[in-house]
Formats: structure tokens, sequence, C-alpha cells
């Protein structure tokens, strides 16, 4: 019994070191993002679609500054709880 409450008071803090500084490390997002999609390929990180309406952005993780950059449109009506897959680098 005291060797899981051990356990269990060293796993908490490390889950809420390591899930704070992920979410440090990188810039907001610059618009509002709900319903969207995205992925990560080769430390990109892809987001788009849903709330952002017609927009995609990209962040390169590798970089040594983090910046989210706009990279393209959707070229049609925007979409609300799409789905996405990353199939050779695309």
């Amino acid at each position: 019994m005291i060797t899981m409450k051990v356990k269990n008071f060293i796993y908490l803090p490390f889950c809420l070191f390591i899930g704070t500084s992920v979410a440090g490390a990188l810039p907001e997002i610059p618009e509002p993002f709900k319903y969207g999609v995205g992925g990560i390929e080769n430390g990109k990180i892809y987001i788009g679609l849903g709330s952002l309406g017609n927009n995609w952005y990209m962040i390169d993780t590798n970089q040594s500054e983090k910046k989210w950059t706009k990279i393209a449109q959707w070229p049609t009506v925007p979409r609300e709880q799409a789905t996405a897959t990353i199939i050779d680098g695309k």
C-alpha cells in the first residue's frame, strides 16, 4: 500500500512537468482553433480547417525560432469536424 502511494506521488508531478514543458514550448496558434484537423510529420505540426475557415498553419519544431506560418488556403468550402492523415509527407 505504501509503495503504491509513493509511485503515485512521484508519477503525478512528473506528468505535470511534462505537460507544462510541452505546452510552454510553442507559441499560441494565430487564430482560435476548434473542430479542425492536424498532423505531425518530421517535426512539423500542421493544423487547419474548422474554426480556422480555409486557413492552414504549420510550425517547424526543429527550428530554433518557433513560429506559426500560414501555408495554404483550402480550395473549397471550409470544413468542420473533418479528418486528415499524412501519407508520404503530403
